[in-house]
């Protein structure tokens, strides 16, 4: 099997400046879906492996979570109920949501793209070959098409995407369209229907780029992508249960950009790979990466100049050059804020 660590932050730095300088924005935008999430009903059982949860638990941002001791898996103890999604991705704290993805113009999106998404595509390739470009693939919650732009760019033949969110769908049918390329590739599936989309696609792969985490209904997803045999290989990335959740939890002041909000659990290598392995998927390709110092980095910035430490800032500018090697030493570990995995059909 084939396993890859470590990825630059310093080439979506720029990317990522609005977690620094809208981190006040973001806070409030947080806590109040924290607070929308713990009104629901009591989680009972274990979002990954369905074993019942403990008591016992840990405080962020006011939200309590605990840690499943079958699996590992972190669980907030509330449900993310229909309720809570609806709030999250469809009313206005949703359409805020959406609005981080977005670009203001097509050098923007390029940037973005070529960036964080190119790479993605190119990893896929090093995994399964040159030949996974001759494969068909569904791209599930394609957000507004980075992806599957990447694909285009490196000549995939049947790829197509499907998003939940008209806003986004609409705004990468401009995209693509200004690109030359197949606007029809993406379609607007609602979340209700996108179960029977998948049960009924003849696509060879299906991705899911940061999605996983975000449905209410991730073992009903694996288990018809079990059923239906045409679908060969999982490409998925999650979020993990890494340092960046201990930091997180100790500036109470600074946005939570891994656990919270949308966020309301998180996997840990253990809790996915038993999880997938239960429907009938292996892992075949891995690479281990996350932003954790870059956390650590702009939360110890973001304090800083909020209480007017400024002679602070050329000492962590001097820890800036030093995140790349910090992080790889997490990476190689396997305690990254996240992971990419190709798995393969048993």
């Amino acid at each position: 099997m084939k396993i890859k660590y470590g990825k630059s932050f310093k080439d979506i730095f720029e990317i990522k400046q609005s977690f620094f300088v809208q981190n006040d924005e973001f806070l409030k935008r947080q806590n109040y879906v924290g607070k929308v999430y713990s009104k629901q009903i009591r989680r009972k059982k274990c979002k990954a492996c369905n074993s019942k949860i403990t008591n016992e638990f840990f405080t962020s941002h006011n939200v309590k979570y605990t840690i499943c001791k079958k699996c590992s898996h972190l669980n907030g103890l509330y449900e993310d109920s229909n309720k809570f999604c609806d709030v999250v991705y469809n009313k206005s704290i949703g359409q805020n949501y959406a609005d981080r993805y977005f670009a203001k113009n097509l050098k923007l999106f390029e940037s973005r793209k070529n960036n964080i998404y190119k790479p993605k595509v190119e990893f896929l390739i090093n995994s399964l070959g040159k030949s996974v470009k001759k494969k068909s693939i569904l791209d599930i919650g394609a957000g507004s098409g980075y992806l599957l732009s990447a694909f285009l760019d490196q000549n995939f033949k049947k790829v197509e995407a499907i998003e939940p969110s008209d806003k986004q769908v609409n705004f990468c049918k401009e995209v693509l369209t200004k690109k030359n390329q197949e606007p029809d590739l993406i379609k607007k599936i609602s979340i209700d229907e996108t179960l029977d989309y998948v049960k009924n696609t003849e696509s060879e792969v299906v991705t899911m780029i940061g999605v996983l985490e975000h449905l209410n209904y991730p073992r009903e997803m694996l288990s018809v992508i079990n059923k239906n045999l045409s679908i060969k290989y999982i490409y998925l990335s999650v979020p993990l249960f890494s340092f960046s959740v201990l930091i997180e939890s100790c500036f109470t002041n600074i946005h939570n950009r891994h656990l919270g909000g949308s966020h309301t659990h998180l996997f840990t290598e253990k809790s996915l790979k038993k999880l997938l392995l239960n429907y009938g998927f292996k892992p075949f390709s891995e690479w281990w990466f996350g932003t954790d110092f870059m956390d650590l980095f702009r939360s110890i910035d973001v304090t800083s100049k909020k209480n007017n430490n400024f002679l602070l800032s050329d000492k962590l500018k001097d820890m800036y050059e030093l995140i790349d090697e910090f992080q790889k030493v997490i990476d190689k570990n396997k305690l990254s804020s996240e992971v990419h995995i190709v798995f393969k059909r048993k």
